[in-house]
């Protein structure tokens, strides 16, 4: 974690469309967390909350006493925040880890409940953050209970894969089989076994870039 005076920042922070959440940043101190760093860590206590100027995060969860088996909750980019649950003095509920060298204003628990008790406009983003949080956890906790490792791997990628011809997707983002099987809560043999099946029926390739292309519609079973 290394602190970075603020008029290093400010064009990051113009950034923020939120006129409540640019003044909630400016009560904070900037820390830049360099690609692959921890955060913060589930089950510790905290006492401050982030917000995101640049680059990129990856939030999960793992099973406690086996950290190595984890569930991507969400991947965080700038104008979001986390962090906030655990400042009533509950131990944090999930992990945070810099997928890339990212910027932060780190903002104590102080400083944002002088703020929350005075901005009506921070009270409602924090609201809607909530709501749209239980949402998404509710969505990928149906997914995980229900559908089975193929049918949400096939999901994921198709979601990822931008429409490069009517026959083709391409996904640029490079993730490993290891990030894979984190998104979707299972082992990293069992989304290479996957992967392999679907490239030797033909369903997707490789570039030399490494870039991976879908070539839809994938089997809807395996």
């Amino acid at each position: 974690m290394q602190t970075i005076p603020f008029y290093k920042a400010e064009h990051e922070l113009r950034q923020l469309t939120h006129a409540s959440l640019r003044s909630l940043a400016h009560k904070g101190r900037l820390v830049r967390f360099r690609s692959q760093s921890q955060v913060i860590t589930q089950g510790q206590p905290g006492h401050e909350l982030y917000i995101v100027l640049e680059g990129k995060l990856e939030a999960y969860i793992h099973a406690y006493g086996r950290k190595e088996k984890r569930l991507t909750l969400d991947i965080l980019h700038a104008g979001d925040i986390f962090g906030e649950i655990s400042l009533d003095g509950s131990n944090r509920t999930a992990s945070i880890c810099a997928i890339q060298s990212t910027l932060c204003a780190m903002v104590h628990v102080d400083s944002f409940d002088q703020q929350l008790d005075q901005d009506p406009g921070l009270q409602l983003y924090m609201a809607q953050t909530a709501n749209r949080r239980n949402r998404h956890n509710t969505h990928l906790m149906a997914k995980t209970i229900f559908n089975d490792i193929y049918t949400r791997m096939t999901e994921l990628l198709l979601t990822l894969g931008t429409e490069i011809s009517p026959k083709h997707h391409a996904i640029t983002e490079r993730l490993t089989h290891q990030d894979i099987a984190n998104r979707l809560g299972c082992s990293r043999e069992m989304v290479s076994r996957l992967l392999k099946d679907l490239e030797i029926g033909g369903y997707i390739s490789r570039r030399q870039d490494h870039t991976l292309v879908l070539h839809p519609p994938l089997p809807v079973a395996w």
